[in-house]
C-alpha cells in the first residue's frame, strides 16, 4: 500500500534531513505499511522505551543515530535505564553491563532527550493535552495517557519510539484516530500470589510474582493489554465502576 507523504515527509525520507532523519524515517514509512496507514500524522510528543540494555540491539540501534547527527524534533522523554546512574557500584552491578547501560543513557540525552528516566512521564511538565497526539513508549503510560488525560497515542515498540520522535511522524492508524472505538470490555480475576521471583537488572517491566488465577487454567493465554495486579478483593468496586461508564465488566 501506498503512503501518502508532504513535501518535509519525503524530504525526509530522501536524505535531505540527513542519514538518521532518513533512517528513522524509512522506519516510519515501512511502518505504515504494515499497519496499511494511508498517511502520517505529526506528534507534538515522545517518550521512548528503548533506553534500557535488553541486548546489545538497544545499543547499536541508538549509536548509530547519535553517530549520523540524529536529534529528536519534539520534545521527548525517557524511560528507566538498566541501572542506577549513581550508585551501581554499591547495588553491585558488573562494570561491564554498567558501562554499555550508561552508554545507552548518554547517547539518549546526545540525541536532544530530556533525562527524566521514569516509567510514568505523565507525572512531569511535559503531561499531554487532551486530544495531544503523542508517541509514548511504556505501556502503563499508554493506558494512562489515553484512559486518564485523553490524549492518543499508540503503544510504540521499542525502536519505532524513537524514529517517531526523530522524525515528529507517525502513521495515522490505531488510537490515533478519533473512530477507533473506545474499550467495551474490562476483563476481572481474582486469584493468589504463590511465590516472588527474582528479576534480573535488564529484566524491565515485567511480573515479578508467580500468581494463580481463579478458573485460569493457563495464566500465559489470559487476554488483556496491560494487566493490572492489585492486592485484595476488587470485582465488586471494579463491576461497578463499569457500569458507571457503560463498560462490560467480565468476571473470569
Amino acid at each position: 500500500m501506498d503512503v501518502r507523504l508532504n513535501d518535509l515527509d519525503r524530504s525526509m525520507l530522501d536524505g535531505d534531513l540527513g542519514e538518521a532523519t532518513r533512517f528513522a524515517m524509512s522506519v516510519v514509512v515501512r511502518m505504515a505499511e504494515a499497519v496499511e496507514a494511508t498517511d502520517l500524522i505529526t506528534i507534538e510528543e515522545a517518550h521512548v522505551d528503548a533506553c534500557a540494555l535488553m541486548s546489545q540491539s538497544n545499543l547499536d540501534f541508538v549509536g548509530r543515530l547519535v553517530q549520523h547527527g540524529g536529534r529528536v524534533r519534539v520534545p521527548t522523554t525517557l524511560n528507566m535505564v538498566s541501572l542506577d546512574l549513581d550508585h551501581w557500584e554499591a547495588l553491585g552491578v558488573p562494570p561491564e553491563f554498567a558501562e554499555q547501560a550508561t552508554r545507552i543513557a548518554e547517547a539518549y540525552v546526545a540525541l536532544g532527550c530530556v533525562p527524566t528516566w521514569t516509567c510514568a512521564p505523565y507525572q512531569g511538565y511535559l503531561a499531554p493535552r487532551f486530544g495531544q497526539q503523542i508517541a509514548w513508549g511504556e505501556s502503563n503510560a499508554v493506558v494512562y495517557a489515553n484512559s486518564v488525560l485523553g490524549a492518543r497515542t499508540n503503544r510504540y515498540a521499542d525502536f519505532m519510539d524513537v524514529c517517531a520522535a526523530i522524525t515528529g511522524r507517525v502513521p495515522n492508524t490505531g488510537l490515533h484516530r478519533a473512530e477507533n472505538p473506545a474499550p467495551t470490555k474490562m476483563l476481572i480475576s481474582a486469584g493468589e500470589v504463590l511465590a516472588n521471583l527474582s528479576v534480573p537488572p535488564a529484566g524491565g517491566c515485567v511480573v515479578s510474582v508467580m500468581a494463580r488465577f481463579d478458573n485460569v487454567t493457563d495464566v500465559l493465554a489470559f487476554p488483556g493489554f496491560h494487566q493490572l495486579f492489585v492486592y485484595g478483593d476488587y470485582k465488586r468496586p471494579l463491576a461497578q465502576y463499569c457500569r458507571l461508564f457503560g463498560i462490560e465488566a467480565v468476571i473470569v
